[in-house]
């Protein structure tokens, strides 16, 4: 696998708070500055100046220690419950015996920390009693349109939501290059199509206008939201590369549709898309997710 990593990757902007209260009160006299300075604390607050804090992300193979924060990854993508996958299985597998040769995790307080994102390659013909209820979910979702076939690598690529666009290219870089060492060693990796699963997000009416007794019209999003938007910005590249594509809705997400409006004027449903590209096509949008989202 390709050694550990320890890279500057993001450069967050964040506002500084430096102030100094000088003493405005003499002894025996009484000072009316009260209103004045804390109009001005507040001024200054406001036209802060905002300084670069540099935050390291490090990259590090794959381990069994990674099982438990690979195994909630997979819940918020598939569902916990009410579906064939064993996330359990499938966490250890990915972990254990798929670790010895592919899988990246970004961490910013060392090894032993909790991953920020886990990025790794299923391939079918690599142990594939491991990887049957996987592919058994996600052909449920392709109907008779496209049937996935021995020469198939299925790619996870999760992580917090807030985490910098900066890191993808590197970490599809790493899973790249140790994807290729591992065809090398093995032909089960050698693949012709990859699946690349990503989360996407509509744009629904909102339950709270509804109580709120607003007129149906006024509900229904406008046609321009009606489009799928992405979560990372790295996917927003992927449709000039599939073949096909698809979508799925966790069967019981842990992030359940936004429909109050906790986050924007109107509701968000949560949904994964599948893209369908060759292993060719693939190594094109690494290529072009690093000539894009350079830091």
């Amino acid at each position: 696998m390709a050694p550990n990593v320890k890279s500057k990757l993001a450069k967050v902007k964040t506002g500084k708070k430096v102030e100094k209260i000088g003493k405005n009160v003499q002894k025996g006299k009484t000072v009316k500055k009260h209103k004045n300075m804390k109009k001005e604390k507040q001024k200054k607050e406001k036209e802060q100046d905002e300084e670069e804090v540099v935050v390291d992300f490090e990259f590090f193979n794959m381990s069994e220690g990674d099982f438990h924060t690979v195994k909630q990854f997979l819940s918020v993508a598939f569902g916990p419950t009410g579906h064939p996958i064993n996330l359990s299985e499938l966490a250890s597998f990915i972990t254990e015996e798929l670790a010895d040769h592919v899988g990246t995790t970004v961490k910013s307080d060392g090894e032993q920390s909790d991953p920020l994102a886990v990025c790794t390659c299923v391939p079918v013909r690599y142990f594939p009693e491991k990887s049957t209820s996987l592919v058994s979910f996600l052909q449920s979702h392709m109907g008779d349109e496209y049937k996935i076939k021995e020469g198939t690598a299925i790619v996870l690529f999760e992580r917090f939501m807030n985490l910098p666009a900066g890191i993808a290219g590197p970490v599809l870089s790493n899973l790249l290059a140790d994807w290729q060492n591992a065809m090398k060693e093995d032909p089960s990796f050698k693949v012709d199509q990859v699946i690349y699963m990503t989360p996407v997000y509509d744009f629904v009416k909102s339950a709270l206008d509804e109580e709120m007794g607003l007129q149906a019209e006024d509900l229904i999003p406008e046609e321009s939201d009606k489009t799928e938007n992405f979560y990372y910005q790295e996917a927003e590249y992927l449709k000039d590369f599939a073949s096909h594509s698809f979508t799925f809705k966790p069967v019981s997400p842990h992030s359940t549709t936004d429909s109050r409006r906790a986050f924007t004027e109107k509701g968000i449903d949560a949904s994964r898309r599948l893209y369908i590209m060759s292993f060719k096509k693939f190594t094109e949008y690494v290529d072009l997710v690093n000539e894009k989202l350079i830091d």
